[in-house]
Order: C-alpha cells, then structure tokens, then sequence
C-alpha cells in the first residue's frame, strides 16, 4: 500500500489530478485500506477469558472468533495485561503464552498468511493431562452500619439492590458475593471479590438517608413501629 500511495504521489507531482490512471490507483489503494490489519490498544484488568472477549468486541472494526469444546474453558483467569498498537495475529499469540501455564491451548485456525488480519477463529482447549492452574480472587470482607438507612427502605431491599448490582456484569460469580444481616448492631456484613465489595459500598451510599434518627429493627431486619413497640 505505501508504494501504490508513493506512485499517487508522483503521478499528481507530475501530471496533475486529471491522469488517467490516477482513478484505477486511487481505486486500488481504496482496496488496500479497507483490508489493511486494525491495531488496538487496550487494558485489560484481568478476568476470565470470556470478561478479554467481551473487551475486544468493543472494538467492532475486528472479528475475534473463539471455539471451545467446554463453555467452562471460557472461565479460565487471565492476569491483568496492557498492550498498545497490537495487531489480531500478536495479541492471539500473547494470549497463548498467558493460557499456557494454565493448562490451555490457543490454537488459530487460519492461514498463516492472514494471522495478522481484521478476524480470527481460534480453538481454546484444556492440554490432556494437565491440571489448569486456575488464580482465584482474593475475598475482601466489608462492614456496612445500615441502621440508618432503615426508616426508609428495608434490609431485604439494601440486599437485593446489591445482588442487582453485581449481576449487572455476567462475568461476576453471583454465589461468591455472601451477604449476612447482623440484627442487634444493623450491620451488613458483605464478603466476596473486591468488585463485588465495592458495589456494595457503592450502592449502600446510594441509600436514601432519614430525617430524624435510626430507628431498631426486628429479626428480620424490619423497622419496629412505635405502634409495635408499645
């Protein structure tokens, strides 16, 4: 392509815009440009292999197309990894070397002469014998005094908008997020990846606060009524 443009170049120099074979280069050139190889640059903070593709989609100008025996081998965990004007060919080889010592084979499926193009399919397999290596996340633990917010919505709402948020990226595993209610101090204590941590605090500051002061709750996490109390 950079020598159809330099004999453009020297065409117009000499010739003008009105050379007859300026419409057939300029056509030829337009051709080039639309098979050209895409370049991406991203981060990716690390994840499952399904979280990676999901990334890549966003980049509607390539076709990332992955193959697996399992819908489990999409699950395998990434490491966090940022690359910068990367075509599709090294970014499947980078991903290989990432999945390799965790049990996996990336292998693509196309001609060696097109690894660097605009769509690649590749096969994603676990190695017979070998035992994945898989990294698990870090549980974080959180406390949230909520006994404020009570008056206004109850503790099976805070929950529920909690789990509602977490749901929100399919990636997330929804039974590693436990939520436990602790009843004599309204405290909603919260473990699970440090993601799904975070929303929780997110959406516990979200809360809408009451005018006057905390009110108790029963056992089920119900605020008590003055009606009640007597």
């Amino acid at each position: 392509m950079a020598h159809a443009r330099a004999e453009r170049d020297t065409l117009e120099r000499r010739y003008g815009e009105k050379h007859p074979q300026l419409v057939d280069l300029n056509n030829r050139i337009e051709v080039l440009e639309k098979r050209a190889p895409w370049v991406l640059s991203f981060d990716f903070p690390g994840g499952s292999f399904a979280k990676f593709l999901t990334l890549i989609a966003k980049a509607n100008v390539v076709s990332f197309n992955i193959i697996t025996s399992e819908p489990a081998e999409m699950n395998v965990e990434l490491p966090p990894f940022s690359l910068r004007n990367a075509k599709l060919g090294p970014i499947v080889r980078v991903l290989g070397q990432l999945l390799e010592p965790r049990g996996y084979e990336l292998r693509m499926v196309a001609d060696e002469n097109q690894t660097d193009g605009n769509s690649v399919i590749c096969v994603l397999t676990q190695r017979a014998g070998a035992s994945a290596k898989t990294e698990t996340r870090p549980t974080q633990f959180e406390s949230f005094p909520v006994g404020q917010y009570l008056s206004e919505q109850s503790i099976d709402d805070i929950v529920g908008a909690i789990r509602a948020g977490g749901e929100l990226d399919p990636t997330h595993d929804k039974d590693a997020l436990k939520l436990k209610f602790h009843q004599p101090t309204a405290i909603l204590l919260v473990s699970g990846p440090l993601e799904a941590t975070n929303i929780a605090g997110k959406i516990i500051s979200q809360l809408k606060r009451p005018t006057s002061k905390p009110v108790k709750v029963n056992a089920n996490g119900v605020p008590i009524s003055d009606a009640d109390k007597k």
